[in-house]
C-alpha cells in the first residue's frame, strides 16, 4: 500500500509540474505561447515581448542602469565609494516588467522567481561567470513570515539551478528599517546600516560572490549587503537584479516609461496594499 501511495504521489507531483510550467502561457498578458529561440519567446507572447524594457543598450559600467552613452560612473555612482564591483540587469524597471516583480513580491505569485531567473542567471553568465557562489538579500524573520518566503532568494534558487552555482545564504536582515521609498540616497544608506551582516563567512571568503535582487533601485540596499560580504572576506560581489531603476532625467532623455519618482510612488502603494492584507 505505501508504494502504491508513493507511486500515486510521484505520478501527481509530474503531472502538476508538466501543467504548471512556465513557457505555455505568456507570463505577463496569460495568452497562450508556443516557445521559440530566445528567452523573451520563451516566456512572453510576442506583443508582450515587444514591449519589454530590456537593458540592452548603453548601461553605466558600475551599476549597469541605462544611460545615453556607456560611462564607468553615472552621476549617480559617481562621489560614492561602493563596496560592490559592479552591478548589472536584464531591465529596465518599466511596464511591464514592474508588474511582473510586484506580483511576485506581493502577490503570492511565486512561479514568476522562476521566469525573472532566466534573465537573470543570462545577466550573470554574460558578465561575471567567474562567480563561485549566489547569495540574495535577506528579509527579517518577522517580514518573511508575513510574506511567507523572500522573493529574492527564491530568484536565487533559481538561477542555482539554471548556472550550476552553488547558493549560500550567508547574510541575514538583523533589524527593520524605516521605509525606504520616500527616503533620500544619503538617507537610505544610514539607514541600512548595521541592519544587515553575515553569516556562515568561510563560504564566501576569497570567492567572486554574485548577490541576487528584484530591483535595484539607488544601490543602498546592494550596497549594505555587499559592505558586509566583503568584511566576512570575500574576494569580489557583483549585483545581478532582475530589474534597475533609472536615473529621471537619463529616462526622460530615453523615453523609458517609469522615471524613479513614479517607482516609489508605486512601491509605496504596493507596500501599503501588502500591509493591510
Amino acid at each position: 500500500m505505501f508504494r502504491l501511495k508513493e507511486k500515486l504521489l510521484g505520478a501527481w507531483k509530474a503531472v502538476k509540474k508538466e501543467y504548471t510550467r512556465v513557457d505555455r502561457t505568456c507570463n505577463n498578458c496569460r495568452r497562450e505561447i508556443f516557445g521559440g529561440e530566445t528567452l523573451g519567446e520563451k516566456y512572453f507572447c510576442p506583443d508582450c515581448n515587444a514591449r519589454f524594457p530590456y537593458n540592452d543598450g548603453f548601461i553605466c559600467l558600475h551599476c549597469g542602469r541605462s544611460a545615453i552613452e556607456n560611462v564607468k560612473l553615472c552621476d549617480d555612482c559617481a562621489g560614492y565609494e561602493w563596496s560592490y564591483d559592479a552591478a548589472r540587469s536584464p531591465f529596465y524597471y518599466a511596464p511591464p516588467a514592474d508588474k511582473i516583480i510586484r506580483d511576485l513580491k506581493y502577490d503570492n505569485r511565486r512561479f514568476l522567481a522562476e521566469v525573472l531567473a532566466a534573465f537573470v542567471a543570462a545577466e550573470l553568465i554574460g558578465n561575471f561567470a567567474e562567480a563561485d557562489v549566489i547569495t540574495f538579500v535577506p528579509m527579517t524573520d518577522g517580514a518573511k513570515r508575513k510574506r511567507r518566503y523572500n522573493q529574492s532568494e527564491l530568484i536565487a534558487r533559481h538561477v542555482s539551478a539554471r548556472t550550476g552555482i552553488p547558493a549560500a545564504d550567508v547574510l541575514e536582515k538583523v533589524a527593520e528599517t524605516d521605509r525606504q521609498a520616500k527616503l533620500t540616497r544619503k538617507e537610505r544608506l544610514n539607514n541600512l546600516k548595521g541592519s544587515i551582516r553575515s553569516k556562515n563567512g568561510a563560504l564566501i571568503e576569497g570567492k567572486a560572490v554574485v548577490l541576487i535582487d528584484d530591483v535595484l533601485t539607488t544601490g543602498s540596499t546592494a550596497e549594505a549587503c555587499s559592505a558586509a560580504l566583503k568584511k566576512a572576506g570575500a574576494g569580489k560581489v557583483y549585483v545581478v537584479t532582475a530589474a534597475s531603476v533609472t536615473n529621471p532625467k537619463t529616462a526622460r532623455i530615453l523615453g523609458q516609461e517609469t522615471p524613479a519618482g513614479k517607482v516609489k510612488l508605486a512601491k509605496t502603494r504596493e507596500k501599503r496594499r501588502f500591509s493591510e492584507k
